[in-house]
């Protein structure tokens, strides 16, 4: 009984009997045949292909011989040695046989009710919950001020993130109805607001000690802006202050924040806060934040004069501005305006009678005030004050007649 040999190609398989030369390839094969087989004869392999390496046994009773003269030099040829194990290819079950497929009916699902996780109640912003009534503000409204008023809207910027933050650094929450309330444009960078920030706090610590040593006294605050020093210290703080603002900042003050200073709508350039201070209580201590340094220096040397003249005793707490310091200030919060004068050391402004009694560095703030500091705020000072707060100072004077 003579062998039945099977040749498998990419069409249907034909059986052959004998020993019958393979046809020479198609096109369709010679294309398919570029493609480099993979190894082993498993799944993906050669054995995918039909390239049976000759001798090898793919399964089902196969056995592969080599072409050569026997096969017509046409590649290799399978022998089926039991025709019973032969795969029956024509008897598999065809996609047309079974009919058009039947379509399946799904249960009908019940609408989804709205649940309550789509309608949360706004976050209590950090720092403290604020009471403020029913009606709650929409739109914030863009105030009107020129360049020299403007500088105070970075200053309530850097005091409102602060307080919304769980371990603050000031604790300012009137700023936070201030933020609520009115744009204040885009917020400071991230050397500006830690400045800010520690210069408020060393500021805060010096209020602080005059009022334990002067309880009855009278803090002048030249520049408040939109803080509230006299409502954040509340107790701590001396019995007497005078709040003395540029008129479009005055105004903003009497709008919303409602504290039991003084208030002096005018240039610190003016007389009127020296003669309203001058009729409280004294001794008495002049705060200058960030105003002082954008003065002319003959303006600067008049106020000292002056509160020398009309407050005797009186104290100066300010900050100072290097060339270095300045020169940065005037590429970023300060680009619109000019500083006049620096101060490299601050011993220099003791011939315009002026005592130093203490001073510090923006980033390294005293012990007492560095306790109070969140660790973060620590680490970000420290991170910054070999660069971005270098050259600006702090400094704390008694003003004495010349």
């Amino acid at each position: 009984m003579s062998a039945t040999v099977c040749r498998r190609t990419w069409a249907t398989p034909v059986p052959v009997r004998g020993t019958v030369p393979t046809p020479a390839p198609t096109a369709r094969e010679r294309r398919s045949h570029r493609r480099t087989p993979g190894r082993g004869s498993g799944r993906g392999g050669r054995c995918r292909r039909g390239q049976h390496a000759p001798g090898a046994d793919p399964g089902r009773g196969v056995v592969v011989r080599g072409g050569g003269e026997e096969g017509g030099g046409h590649g290799p040829v399978m022998e089926i040695r039991d025709p019973a194990a032969a795969p029956r290819w024509r008897d598999r079950p065809r996609a047309t046989d079974r009919g058009p497929p039947t379509a399946r009916r799904l249960p009908a699902r019940a609408p989804r009710r709205a649940t309550s996780t789509f309608a949360r109640p706004a976050p209590t912003p950090r720092g403290g919950p604020l009471e403020r009534g029913k009606d709650t503000v929409t739109q914030r409204r863009r105030p009107r001020l020129h360049a020299l008023e403007a500088t105070s809207l970075p200053a309530a910027h850097a005091r409102a993130r602060d307080a919304r933050r769980r371990h603050p650094v000031v604790g300012d929450h009137a700023a936070v109805v201030v933020a609520e309330d009115l744009d204040l444009g885009s917020a400071p960078g991230r050397a500006d607001t830690l400045s800010t920030l520690l210069r408020v706090a060393v500021f805060d610590e010096w209020v602080r000690e005059f009022a334990r040593r002067h309880p009855g006294g009278t803090v002048v605050e030249l520049g408040p802006g939109l803080g509230d020093r006299a409502g954040r210290l509340g107790d701590e703080g001396p019995a007497h202050w005078v709040d003395v603002e540029l008129p479009g900042v005055a105004e903003l003050r009497r709008e919303l924040l409602a504290g039991p200073a003084h208030l002096v709508a005018g240039s610190a350039l003016d007389e009127d806060w020296l003669e309203l201070a001058r009729d409280l209580p004294g001794p008495h201590l002049v705060v200058s934040d960030r105003v002082l340094t954008l003065l002319p220096e003959q303006g600067v040397q008049r106020i000292v004069f002056t509160a020398a003249r009309m407050l005797p005793g009186a104290e100066l707490v300010t900050d100072l501005l290097s060339r270095g310091a300045a020169g940065r200030l005037a590429a970023g919060p300060l680009r619109e305006l000019e500083v006049d004068w620096t101060c490299e050391d601050p011993r220099e402004l003791e011939p315009w009678g002026l005592r130093l009694a203490a001073s510090c560095d923006a980033a390294s703030p005293p012990a007492e005030v560095a306790a109070r500091l969140p660790r973060a705020s620590r680490a970000l000072a420290a991170a910054l004050r070999a660069t971005a707060l270098r050259g600006e100072r702090l400094a704390r004077y008694e003003i004495v007649p010349v």
